[in-house]
């Protein structure tokens, strides 16, 4: 837009000052609205490209599922079914309402998978209704299991064993996980082992960290390990029961 000229004195050099004024204004306006009109657009197109992404890929793996049952492929099947449970959980955010069996099931689904590509190891979980009741945070327990099977079974080197999973209730909540693996230097891995940046070594440093943010003290997470000895992770936890209804 061009500005006009400021010509005279008085009332015309003022009346030409307040209608450059008002084209500097507006063409501010017309700025701020195409850059405003930008960003909404830019947020829809990124709410529908989360929104698009979660869909295709669930049906994208239904698919695939009821291609294993026609075709009879069982452990397709199973791998499938697994991960679509694992995806929907990943998308799922109302961690109020998340129990310790929604982490027992997400847990069971994902040893399915590693089970599938490593066969060496069963999943033994010896739990009561009364602690899987208990309100937990998300992926408490699934990146401990991941360690005991990543680095403790050695990815499927670790001749045939088990994961057992131990679980009970008192005052408050008590999980051990134990694996009959290599096992570690705790204090080693303590001392060096967290410069390692591996997705397994966060993991375990987010549960701990999660777990002192979330509840604070007494409430902890405890590794007992040693070369050839197996790795034992025992959680205490509090016992968050939902209120029962009157």
């Amino acid at each position: 837009t061009v500005e006009m000229e400021e010509i005279g004195t008085g009332e015309f050099r003022n009346l030409s000052r307040h209608f450059n004024n008002m084209i500097r204004r507006n063409n501010s306006l017309m700025e701020q609205y195409k850059k405003e009109t930008k960003e909404k657009n830019h947020l829809q197109m990124t709410m529908m490209a989360s929104q698009l992404t979660p869909h295709f890929i669930y049906n994208s793996l239904n698919t695939l599922k009821w291609l294993a049952v026609l075709n009879h492929q069982e452990k397709i099947r199973m791998v499938t079914e697994s991960l679509i449970y694992i995806f929907m959980s990943a998308a799922r955010t109302e961690d109020e309402s998340y129990t310790l069996a929604d982490e027992l099931k997400l847990v069971e689904n994902y040893a399915i998978i590693q089970q599938v590509r490593f066969m060496n190891f069963d999943l033994n979980i010896q739990s009561c209704p009364e602690a899987e009741d208990c309100h937990i945070r998300k992926l408490l327990l699934q990146p401990i299991v991941e360690n005991a099977i990543v680095h403790g079974l050695q990815r499927g080197r670790a001749k045939k064993t088990e994961i057992v999973i131990h679980i009970w209730i008192d005052e408050n909540l008590h999980i051990q996980v134990q694996d009959f693996g290599v096992g570690f230097d705790v204090d080693e891995w303590r001392t060096f082992g967290r410069a390692r940046r591996s997705h397994t070594n966060i993991g375990i440093d987010h549960v701990e960290q999660l777990i002192r943010m979330e509840y604070g003290p007494p409430y902890c997470l405890e590794i007992e390990s040693g070369p050839g000895m197996g790795t034992t992770v025992r959680y205490l936890l509090p016992a968050i029961h939902s209120p029962k209804a009157e």
